[in-house]
Parts: C-alpha cells; structure tokens; sequence
C-alpha cells in the first residue's frame, strides 16, 4: 500500500470523514463526522467537555449503519496544511492552547488518556 494512501486510512479512522452542515442563509452551521464505531464511546465523554480550545460535541447520531459526531464548526486553518514558520510566539501559544484541551479531557472522569 501506498504511504500516502495508508496515511488516508489513518486519518480517516482517527477523524473521520467530514462533511458540512448548511443553515438556511447558506453559512456553515456545523460538521458532521463519520467516525470508527470503535470511537463512538470517547466522542460521548467528550460532549460532557467545554472547553475553548476544543469544538463543542452537539451530538452523536447513526444512520445507516455509520456513526456520526455534529460538532462545532471552527472556520480557521488547519495546522497540518501550514506551510510557512509561524514564529516563536504562536506555537507557545499554541502548545499553551493544546495543554488546556488535554487537561480538559484528562479531567474526565473517567479520564480520555492517549
């Protein structure tokens, strides 16, 4: 199998399958994720987490036979698309931000670890 096919396979698996949910004036309303089974137990810890620097879980549906995560919509950049150094200063605040997520979810009880 290809590398980047095999990165395909694990992104997918890890994130899922995105697609978009519209409101009527045409604006994004929110994602919907198609995700592993598998994963479906993590997902209803995470919609007990409010937490700014992770996307709010609205709810978990299936359809199909597929598990579906509504989440929050964050319009911004994806870090793994950046081409470019961001500089010092934002990736302290970045790892800053990640560091609140993770205790957020470590604070679960039961805890998410990875």
């Amino acid at each position: 199998m290809a590398e980047k096919e095999a990165f395909e396979q694990m992104y997918d698996k890890l994130y899922g399958k995105v697609r978009y949910a519209y409101a009527e004036n045409g604006t994004v309303s929110h994602v919907i994720k198609q995700i592993d089974p598998e994963l479906k137990e993590i997902y209803r810890q995470l919609m007990q987490v409010r937490c700014s620097n992770l996307a709010v879980i609205y709810g978990i549906t299936e359809e199909n036979g597929e598990v579906l995560v509504h989440q929050e919509y964050i319009d911004g950049e994806c870090v793994s698309e950046w081409t470019g150094d961001p500089g010092d200063a934002e990736l302290i605040r970045m790892a800053k931000d990640v560091a609140q997520a993770l205790k957020a979810v470590h604070a679960l009880q039961p805890p998410i670890i990875h």
